[in-house]
């Protein structure tokens, strides 16, 4: 299983250090057969069909990113038809609306390890190619930056609503990462993305960490981390690129409902943050590395809104 995670790392290091568009989608690539060779580590047989679901959408979004790279590349143009497929291969890839579909039937019976490789290592190189395809062609256009920011804004919105008739912690987290995806396209604008992503990351791995601990107050704390509460890092994260896109000329309306889905978003958070809290026979106790992780993540808040 390490061994996975360092192909996991090298691949995301290879992805990111290259500007060859083919490059980075072969790691992509290379990061999916890594995952599913994990899901076959756990011999769950109810992961299957979730392997499945998220081999087919991740090799059509890869198809997608191909055939746009193609055209643009050997054809000479930068026509709507190549940037349509690019650009939608990107947002099947990051599970943004409308394709967001993937994301719940994939989350339901996978372990949270494997949720967490998914909702984080897996999106940096999406995320990246993102960044650089708005920066060059959608910044240009005030329509185009408009549509993108709509399309973030409905992810946000999709995934309260998913949120609110989750029963289960899995459907949670992925309502989380999609409505989490609409705020990543909100900080690309802003150029920190980066900054977004890793305090986003601190959070997910707060509380996929904290899974295997469902009487320890770490996942209380955990889940409300992730919901944006300050002074955590996603609250952090969230604050940055509110400063970041009210400093640029961009709507407001966008960001005002962006920040309303937000906080009604805290009430399934909330939901279960409670519901493991009245858990009976709940054992309150922090072990040291538990400690580590919570103190961990709020020092990275407090390193972030002090120095950035």
């Amino acid at each position: 299983m390490i061994s996975y995670y360092w192909v996991m790392l090298l691949s995301v290091m290879i992805g990111c250090s290259v500007t060859n568009w083919f490059v980075v989608v072969f790691m992509m690539e290379l990061l999916l057969f890594t995952v599913l060779f994990m899901s076959y580590e756990y011999k769950l047989l109810g992961q299957i069909n979730s392997c499945v679901k998220y081999f087919l959408v991740q090799s059509v979004s890869s198809l997608l990113l191909l055939l746009g790279g193609i055209f643009c590349m050997y054809l000479y143009t930068m026509h709507f038809f190549p940037q349509s497929l690019f650009l939608w291969g990107l947002f099947l890839k990051l599970g943004v609306f409308p394709l967001h579909f993937w994301v719940i039937p994939v989350n339901k019976t996978l372990t949270y390890t494997l949720i967490g490789v998914i909702g984080s290592p897996l999106k940096i190189l999406p995320l990246m190619m993102m960044f650089q395809y708005y920066h060059f062609y959608f910044s240009k256009y005030s329509f185009s930056s408009s549509w993108f920011l709509m399309l973030g804004v409905m992810s946000m919105v999709i995934g309260m609503m998913i949120g609110f008739l989750a029963v289960s912690l899995r459907i949670m987290l992925g309502a989380s990462s999609i409505a989490h995806t609409g705020w990543f396209l909100f900080s690309i604008p802003g150029y920190v993305m980066v900054e977004y992503f890793l305090l986003y990351s601190a959070g997910l791995f707060l509380v996929i960490s904290s899974m295997n601990f469902l009487r320890s107050p770490l996942s209380c704390l955990s889940l409300l981390c992730l919901s944006g509460l300050p002074p955590f890092s996603v609250f952090t994260g969230k604050l940055m690129v509110v400063y970041s896109y009210m400093a640029s000329t961009n709507s407001l309306v966008f960001m005002i409902l962006a920040l309303l889905t937000s906080a009604l978003s805290l009430f399934y958070y909330m939901k279960f943050s409670l519901t493991i809290y009245m858990f009976p026979n709940n054992v309150w106790s922090l072990n040291l590395s538990q400690s580590s992780l919570f103190l961990c993540n709020f020092a990275a808040s407090c390193f972030w809104f002090m120095f950035f």
